[in-house]
């Protein structure tokens, strides 16, 4: 494979294109592990504690999409931000109940930290649809899909929550 530049290693020798859809979500999920690290510097520079916690979470999970895509297991992620996936469905959609908090709609006076999780909310969803466009419904291609859709709650509940605790 060497001299190859098209074309790359998918798993135990595979050889696939460098455009074959499982690069493509693989690309998505290091860009969003990116993503997330800036959103984590950000954080802890600025003094967001909670957030900086936050998302620590969301780059320790993004790593274990990352191992699990490469190695075709399914991700071990059982909570995400504290709560279970479940609960953490629940608070994002029900964030008045569960949280306290109010829904928020992103607008042109949110605060930088606000802003950069909603970009980083936003960059889960597209990695979500990446993954949803792949033809396999094994059931470790599902729990990737289902820990990138609480991935999405646990950035809004983020915002949610930024918006409390400002420095």
């Amino acid at each position: 494979m060497r001299g190859d530049e098209e074309r790359t290693e998918l798993r135990a020798g595979e050889i696939v294109s460098k455009c074959d859809p499982r690069i493509e979500l693989r690309g998505q999920i290091d860009s969003l592990l990116a993503q997330a690290v800036l959103n984590c510097a950000y954080a802890e520079h600025f003094g967001y504690t909670n957030i900086s916690l936050g998302t620590q979470d969301i780059v320790r999970v993004i790593k274990e999409l990352m191992r699990a895509e490469a190695t075709g297991d399914a991700p071990e992620v059982r909570s995400i931000l504290g709560m279970s996936l479940d609960e953490l469905r629940e608070a994002s959609y029900n964030p008045k109940s569960e949280l306290g908090l109010d829904h928020y709609y992103p607008d042109e006076h949110a605060d930088l930290m606000t802003a950069h999780l909603n970009i980083l909310r936003t960059d889960i969803r597209q990695t979500e649809r990446a993954a949803c466009c792949l033809e396999d419904d094994s059931k470790e291609m599902k729990a990737l899909r289902l820990i990138l859709n609480r991935l999405s709650s646990a950035a809004y509940v983020l915002m949610l929550e930024c918006r409390s605790e400002r420095p």
